[in-house]
């Protein structure tokens, strides 16, 4: 839903760039789209496979012992659970990690804020029978819950501007 290049949309709207201009070295992860060849994938895999991979490629690739991670929306929730994670495996001083940023990112779940409206027994029950059938949730239907939280301008604006 939200994707990675919002930190680089051009040059005088770029995280990126002024990252770069004070002197950091910038990677970015973007994470694919779900399809049934991930059904097997699982949150550990994430962890192991995604965020602690890509902090050890760029600890190597610029010779650091420790990287500053930034994760943007569900991908913070990610880091959150990775730093986490890392404290117990690797202690709280060999983390390599020096400094850790979250952009956009829900970590009190029990105040989800305006998806709240979308958030009860009954959806999660369904999203849950449609996982467990699919293997994985499309991110068609998340990003329709988005959509509906700003119907308005993302939805009615086209009914309204080509058929009213």
């Amino acid at each position: 839903i939200n994707k990675f290049y919002v930190f680089d949309l051009n040059p005088k709207k770029s995280l990126v760039k002024y990252l770069t201009d004070q002197g950091f070295s910038v990677f970015i992860t973007s994470w694919k789209n779900p399809d049934a060849g991930m059904s097997e994938v699982r949150l550990d895999d994430y962890l192991l496979e995604g965020i602690n991979e890509v902090v050890r490629v760029a600890s190597d690739f610029c010779k650091v012992p420790k990287v500053h991670l930034v994760g943007y929306c569900i991908g913070g929730t990610l880091v959150s659970v990775y730093m986490a994670w890392a404290n117990r495996r690797f202690g709280a001083d060999d983390v390599p990690v020096a400094r850790w940023s979250l952009f956009t990112t829900l970590t009190d779940f029990s105040h989800p804020g305006d998806i709240d409206v979308f958030i009860d027994d009954a959806c999660v029950e369904a999203l849950e029978e449609s996982m467990a059938k699919r293997g994985y949730l499309d991110g068609s239907e998340m990003a329709s819950s988005f959509r509906m939280l700003r119907s308005n301008t993302l939805i009615w604006n086209y009914w309204v501007n080509n058929y009213l």
